[in-house]
């Protein structure tokens, strides 16, 4: 270490920061598998996105309408409750 002292300076780095990058992903990959797990029945709890072609254009959010709660859950026997975000 002593001897090469640049090549060890940039060897320490690049293993510092990739150590930080790992657990940098291992933290965010585990919030994301996290998310809703407090909800007793997390597993029942879907999500309801908007696909949208205008124009060639394809666009996908996660918003829609208010309308379309009350309608999936009188023409969908399995919708027990919903919860409209405003």
């Amino acid at each position: 270490m002593l001897k090469n002292k640049t090549f060890s300076f940039i060897n320490i780095i690049g293993l510092s920061i990739g150590t930080l990058c790992c657990l940098y992903i291992l933290v965010y990959v585990t919030e994301q598998y996290s998310y809703d797990k407090w909800e007793g029945h997390a597993g029942d709890i879907y999500r309801v996105i908007s696909d949208m072609k205008l124009s060639g254009d394809h666009d996908r959010w996660a918003s829609s309408s208010p309308a379309i709660a009350t309608a999936m859950k009188r023409d969908f026997p399995e919708v027990q409750q919903y919860s409209p975000r405003l």
